[in-house]
């Protein structure tokens, strides 16, 4: 024996029966995997997942549950230690469970199913037909049972017997259920004549009712005819059952119904029909029932016969029946109603859709399968998905359960309970109810979990799950209940403030790039975490000069008090950026560096100007970005051109009448003569050069008998303003000297018609000079020759009507051409310029001059503006805060009956059932056990009392009557709270004590009628993506699902692959499994695999044909397999069995065992205690491996058959050390072996040998060998078996067929090479 298997061997029996633990059985279980809860000591009790026992009688057998769990002698069976399985619990799961005595609240429980599963055929498992005759009989251990429907009745597909065959384990084909046979009835050969009847000179419909009367009167008579022409054909009688009649102009056409009575065949019906068509065709008068018919008040009509045509004839069955043809040779057609499966649509059976089911005869729709169910492949039943807390991959077979703290979604699907739930040394919880919270820490109870309850004051608790609060130290307290951590346990200094930062922060920067800015160098003495405002990076730019970034960092101190420190970061520029000066619309910026100094000239634009007259203006930076004049430039003006405006006033007298009566008239006639004014302005300025005059408006006063009117005019085209000012003196001075020639006219019309002559007295320029449109001024160009010109107020100006005047402080204009300023927003102030506003220190910052380096207001202080912080009023606290905006953030501290973490404002009431007498900081006490307060925001303890409190189920905001139930979809905490059903779930009414009444929403992939559990998993081609549904979501057409559940319409697929041969699965469709050993499928698509004959098995799963069945050894006495043939195993230590072929080892009675392996009779199983003489004495029980499942659970449970005492250790020990002196001597022989043979491998790597199935010794050489046939074009080279001289004393070599690579062209390529050699 080699040395690596001698030691592994020390360690197996080492293990098997010195080193037996706990643990050990923990590793054996798979599944059952043992979670342990934070701070919880809880006992564990595990199982098996699975159990199938296999029957070979009727009456079965019996299962103890003791030998299927661990720690079996505390257990309590559900639904009792004894389990009987037999033919009746065959495809039936039998869930059993166990649970340990309840510890600490807590009861761990284990659960289970049980499979029944035949190992023989059993004819009883066929169920029997009232209307069939059922013979089975047995041939070579093949059972055959043939079912013949009785006289009258058929199946479905037309045949009257089914044999049904089974050749081992209860595999009937084709199915293992079977048909119905159903009554039969002979099919009525039915027939439609349609008969066409001319009328006379009546409209057909006024003539119908008279001939339907007729045609009923003669109904009979008809019905002969068809008789008298038929005779001879051996057709039976013909019977009109009803008609119908229509019409059309003069036409009525009717349509007989009618059947055969009596025997006849289809043919000569057929034939008989065809005749008399022919027959009346040819003298239509002989079909004709009457030659008149009674119209409506119009008398008679004659009736003629125009035509005569067969409409449809042939066997037909009575209502929610079908014609099937019989299977029998010469058998006639016949009615059957649908089977089981199927249901009538009116025409034909169709087979019931996936979920839906029909297991009666005759019926005209499907039943939805129950909860937790899909339809069987023939639609006839619905088979059982793995019930509530167990799954499977296909959601039907092998259902295991839910680990523990894990519940049931659907039959394929369990998930983790939420965080910090549990299902409390439980599997195969049925649904999230079972899920249990955990007491987080800070809360408390006797199992560990909800309900819970806050730890009182001066406790704490920092675990989750079981496990008591803890005290504070003497004179320490905690500031609230359901205290987390030690920490909270305090003794206050609330003025010694941790958190400390900068006042302010100036940030230079010398690029346009971001500079990123990391804020914790900038906060102090914090031994904790801190929380940055806006983040803890931020980023300053050219974009960031000029307004400071408020950042704010704030942590939980060693108090368990938030503090924060604020501050303000400013962002100063070291050199000029030139792209921080304003753009300047209408005009051109052009920059240039020359000695370290920087000028920008911005030149306005071409019809554009400055407010002072110019027309470019230049600005210089030197250093930290300080431009000069102003780092905000002006904006560049439209200018306008002004227009010279002049003012004539001319005095006129009238002669005898009052000036105001002729005013109306004397303002029309200066209307019309409008124009011829200025024309007589033209004509004396003519030859001036000053353009043309034009009159623009003019206003008339009248005083005593004489008008004075001013005309308002100006200059247009080209002029010099020179020659308009003399124009206007010489035209006043010819005016006043001939003053007629400025006389429009003479006379004027007054009040009431008479007229009043007119003249005039004087004239005068009263005003003349260029002047600009409204809002507008003007401004003298600095350009040397240039002329004024307009412009409107530039911002932070405005109109004032004649001037631009300069916005007052703390207001300001940024648009130009405005007519008044704005007000600054709060907190500002306006610039120099006016343009804009400055922002000033804002609220909880201040400075000298209000507005830079701003500071913040230190702790208990308040901000009143820009330039002043205040203290807070005495006894007020700003709770460990700067930069405090106002008054609002000094905290009064807290009265009597209230309490607060810091002791200052906000505070809340005392709970019910504490209180606190002083103000300011302080815990509220609880009152004594069985009292509590009728109030919150108690202040003294005299206002404890005696008092009842709500029970489970109950609440109140106090805790006390009147209580509430807890409302529907939430569950009882404690007296004063309920909470929520986890998930969206409900409860079936109110006052539910526990989350145990949650009723969990159906999770994707499942449906019921409310939405809420127990779901219904979506059946195949149907998807559900929504929790809480009512129904599922067909797949769109041509699309299909894999499984059963889907939860996404991704799972619905174009194509689903049928099982190839060779593989199976419930549906015919993929994910498919192969065939097992001795079975095969020589189909695709739905279908079982088929056994194998007797003493025939296949060597390979997946066998695709009968074929692949070959002549395989049954398993002798004393050794075992799976199917009963080769490979076997021998029995196990401690069992036997003693005929051959299937069948399981048997297990020796109770402290008795075998001395060997592959016992064959039950004399082999000796008393251990007097037989202490096996190799392995002690060793535990083997698993059978003959089934799923199919375990004696010694090892799991740590239960061991035989006696521990000091001989079976003292047999063991003599044992080791017998095979560690064996092992000694190996290791020396091998040792000297490998030094013998050093010489021989000099040119070869020699390994250690192993030991082959035939126990010959395999040696491995590895060396060089040289090729030397280079490729033309690179490439590959095989190297086929070839020969070469074995190393010295090696009988026989085996070379391996290689492949090396002889790419480029390489010569003498060293290919490295292996020998196998045997002996």
């Amino acid at each position: 024996m080699d040395c690596p298997c001698i030691v592994l061997l020390i360690l197996v029996i080492f293990q098997i029966r010195v080193g037996m633990s706990p643990s050990n059985n923990v590793d054996k279980l798979g599944d059952s995997e043992l979670k342990v809860l934070t701070d919880m000591t809880q006992p564990t009790l595990l199982c098996v997942s699975i159990l199938t026992v296999l029957i070979n009688t009727t009456e079965g057998s019996t299962v103890d549950l003791y030998d299927y769990f661990s720690d079996a002698d505390n257990i309590t069976y559900s639904p009792g230690r004894y389990v009987t399985v037999n033919i009746s619990t065959l495809g039936k799961l039998q869930q059993v469970s166990g649970t340990l005595e309840k510890t600490s609240g807590i009861e761990p429980s284990c659960t289970f199913l049980i499979y029944t599963k035949a190992e023989v055929c059993f004819t009883e498992s066929l169920s029997s037909d009232a209307h069939a005759t059922k013979v089975c009989f047995d041939s070579n251990g093949n059972k055959t049972c043939t079912y013949t429907c009785n006289s009258g009745y058929l199946y479905f597909d037309g045949s009257s017997s089914k044999t049904y065959t089974c050749s081992g384990k209860n595999y009937w084909s084709p199915s293992f259920k079977q048909e119905e046979c159903l009554l039969t009835e002979s099919p009525s050969y039915k027939a439609k004549l349609e008969m066409v009847y001319a009328l006379g000179d009546l409209p057909a419909s006024s003539c119908l009712q008279g001939f339907d009367n007729s045609l009923a009167a003669y109904n009979t008579t008809i019905a002969q005819k068809v008789d008298i022409r038929c005779d001879g054909f051996g057709t039976g009688k013909f019977k009109i059952n009803s008609f119908t009649s229509t019409t059309k102009a003069f036409q009525i056409t009717t349509v007989f119904s009618g059947e055969f009575t009596g025997t006849g065949s289809d043919e000569s019906r057929s034939l008989c029909l065809r005749t008399l068509v022919v027959v009346v065709g040819n003298d239509l008068s002989s079909f004709l029932h009457n030659n008149t018919v009674v119209c409506d008040g119009r008398g008679q009509s004659s009736v003629s016969v125009v035509s005569i045509r067969e409409v449809d004839s042939g066997n037909v069955c009575s209502d929610n029946m079908v014609l099937i043809k019989p299977t029998t040779s010469g058998s006639s057609e016949q009615c059957v109603l649908c089977p089981p499966g199927r249901y009538f649509n009116g025409t034909y059976c169709v087979m019931c859709a996936d979920g839906l089911y029909q297991d009666s005869v005759g019926k005209a729709f499907c039943n939805t399968c129950p909860t937790n169910t899909v339809s069987g492949k023939d639609k006839t039943a619905c088979i059982d998905l793995c019930p509530p807390g167990f799954t499977s991959s296909d959601g039907m077979t092998e259902c295991k359960p839910c680990s523990r703290d894990e519940y049931w979604v659907n039959a394929t699907n369990c998930e983790r309970c939420p965080a910090d739930f549990s299902t409390f040394g439980k599997n195969g919880i049925s649904d999230i109810s079972g899920c249990e919270a955990l007491c987080s820490a800070g809360r408390y109870s006797n199992r560990g979990f909800e309900p819970c309850q806050d730890c009182p004051f001066h406790h704490y608790k920092t675990v989750q799950g079981q496990g008591n609060c803890t005290q504070c130290p003497n004179d320490w307290k905690t500031l609230s209940t359901g205290s987390k951590r030690s920490a909270d346990c305090i003794n206050v200094d609330f003025l010694n403030r941790d958190l400390l930062c900068s006042s302010d922060v100036t940030i230079s920067i010398n690029s346009k790039e971001d500079t990123k800015v990391d804020l914790h160098y900038y906060y102090f003495s914090a031994p904790y975490n801190i929380t940055y405002n806006p983040g803890r990076y931020i980023f300053v730019n050219t974009s960031t000069l000029g307004k400071p970034q408020r950042v704010t960092g704030s942590f939980e101190n060693k108090l368990g008090m938030k503090e924060t420190c604020t501050f303000l970061i400013y962002t100063k520029a070291v050199i000029c950026f030139i792209d921080t000066l304003k753009p300047v619309q209408n005009a051109k910026k052009t920059c240039s560096s020359f000695g370290g100094i920087t000028t920008c000239t911005y030149t306005c634009k071409s019809g554009y100007i400055y407010y002072d007259g110019s027309s470019s203006k230049a600005y210089t930076c030197s250093l930290m970005n300080d431009w000069s004049a102003s780092m905000y430039p002006e904006d560049c003006l439209l200018k306008k051109s002004p227009s010279y405006k002049a003012k004539l006033e001319v005095v006129y007298g009238l002669g005898d009448h009052p000036a105001s009566q002729c005013l109306q008239g004397f303002d029309n006639s200066l209307a019309v003569y409008n124009t011829t004014i200025a024309q007589k302005v033209d004509t004396r300025c003519d030859g001036f050069g000053a353009g043309k005059f034009k009159i623009n408006s003019f206003t008339s006063t009248s005083k005593a008998y004489q008008i004075t009117t001013v005309f308002s005019g100006e200059f247009t085209a080209s002029g010099s303003d020179g020659a308009r000012s003399t124009c206007l003196g010489s035209l006043v001075i010819v005016v006043n000297n001939n003053p007629s020639y400025f006389l429009h006219n003479n006379t004027v019309v007054c009040d009431g018609g008479t007229q009043s002559s007119v003249s005039i007295k004087s004239i005068r320029e009263i005003d003349s000079g260029n002047e600009c449109s409204d809002n507008m001024v003007l401004i003298k160009p600095t350009t040397s020759g240039s002329s004024e010109q307009c412009v409107h107020c530039p911002p932070g100006m405005y109109f004032n009507g004649t001037n631009c005047v300069l916005c007052a402080d703390d207001r300001y204009q940024d648009s130009e051409g405005q007519t008044f300023c704005k007000t600054c927003p709060t907190n500002t102030v306006s610039r120099n310029d006016k343009s804009a506003c400055i922002d000033l220190c804002p609220p909880g910052f201040t400075s000298s001059d209000g507005m830079t380096q701003c500071k913040p207001c230190g702790t208990d202080e308040y901000w009143v503006n820009a330039t002043n912080c205040e203290s807070c009023p005495t006894g007020f606290k700003t709770n460990l805060q700067n930069g405090v905006p106002d008054i609002s953030g000094c905290k009064a501290p807290c009265s009597a009956g209230k309490y607060s973490f810091t002791g200052y404002e906000p505070c809340q009431d005392c709970p019910f059932h504490h209180y606190k007498a002083t103000e300011g900081p302080g815990n509220c006490t609880e009152c004594p056990q069985n009292q509590g307060t009728l109030t919150t925001g108690s202040n003294s303890s005299t206002d404890c009392v005696s008092v009842d409190f709500c029970v489970v189920g109950t609440y109140s905001t106090s805790g006390m009557p009147p209580c509430n139930l807890c409302p529907r979809n939430t569950y009882w905490v404690n007296n004063m709270y309920c909470h929520a059903c986890p998930s969206g779930g409900k409860t079936a009414s109110a006052g539910s004590p526990n989350n145990g009444s949650c009723i969990a929403k159906c999770s994707t992939g499942t449906y019921s009628f409310d939405g809420f559990a127990p779901c219904s998993i979506c059946p195949l081609n149907h998807y559900q993506d929504q929790t809480g549904a009512t129904s599922c979501i067909r797949c769109p057409d041509e699309k299909y699902t894999v499984s059963v559940g889907s939860s996404s319409l991704s799972n619905c697929t174009d194509i689903i692959a049928l099982c190839p041969a060779g593989k199976y699965s419930f549906t015919g469709y993929e994910p498919c499994q192969v065939c097992p050993l001795h079975h095969y499928k020589a189909t695709e698509g739905s279908g079982n695999c088929t056994e194998c004959p007797q003493n025939q098995g296949t060597l390979t799963t997946g066998s695709n044909s009968s074929t692949n069945c070959v002549s395989v050894a049954s398993c002798p006495a004393g050794k075992y397999s799976l199917t009963g043939y080769e490979p076997c195993q021998d029995c196990p230590f401690h069992h036997y069995k003693a005929t051959e072929g299937p069948g399981n080892c048997t297990e020796c009675p109770q402290n008795q065992g075998t001395l060997t392996t592959g016992s064959k009779r039950s004399t082999d199983c000796v008393s251990v205690e007097t037989y202490n003489t096996s190799p392995f004495p002690g060793t535990t029980k083997e698993e059978d491996t003959s089934t799923s499942g199919e375990k004696t659970l010694d090892d799991l449970s740590g239960k061991d058959n035989t006696d521990d005492n000091y001989f079976n250790y003292f047999i063991i020990i003599s044992i080791l050390s017998v095979v560690l002196f064996v092992f000694l001597l190996v290791v020396v022989a091998l040792l000297l072996r490998r030094k013998f043979r050093k010489k021989d491998s000099e040119n070869s790597n020699y390994t250690n040998p192993s030991l082959d199935n035939q126990e010959s010794q395999t040696h491995s050489y590895s060396g060089l060998h040289d090729y030397s046939e280079p490729e033309e074009s690179g490439g590959y080279m095989e190297l086929d078996t070839i020969q070469r001289e074995a190393p010295k004393g090696v009988p026989s070599i085996y070379y391996n067929r290689d492949v090396i690579n002889t790419g480029d062209n390489v010569a003498n390529v060293k290919h490295e090479y292996t020998y196998i050699v045997t002996n």
